[in-house]
C-alpha cells in the first residue's frame, strides 16, 4: 500500500518538472524560483501523505477492487 501511496508526489513532482522546465526554456521564469517551487510542492504532497490513514485507503480500494473480483 505504501508504494501506491506515493504514486501522488511523484506524478506531481514529475508534472511539475517539465512544465517548470517548459517555462525556464521560454525564460518566462528563473531557476532559483523553479527550484524552489519544485521543493515546496514535493514538501507538500509528502505532508499530506503522512497525514492520510493508510487503513482507511486500504478498506476503500478492497472495495472498489472486491466487485472485480470472481
Amino acid at each position: 500500500m505504501s508504494n501506491v501511496l506515493t504514486i501522488p508526489p511523484a506524478f506531481a513532482y514529475f508534472s511539475l518538472a517539465l512544465l517548470l522546465g517548459w517555462w525556464l526554456q521560454k525564460g518566462w521564469i528563473d531557476p532559483f524560483k523553479a527550484a524552489l517551487t519544485l521543493d515546496i510542492i514535493v514538501i507538500v504532497c509528502y505532508v499530506v501523505l503522512l497525514n492520510i490513514d493508510a487503513s482507511a485507503c486500504l478498506s476503500s480500494l478492497q472495495g472498489t477492487f472486491s466487485s472485480l473480483l470472481p
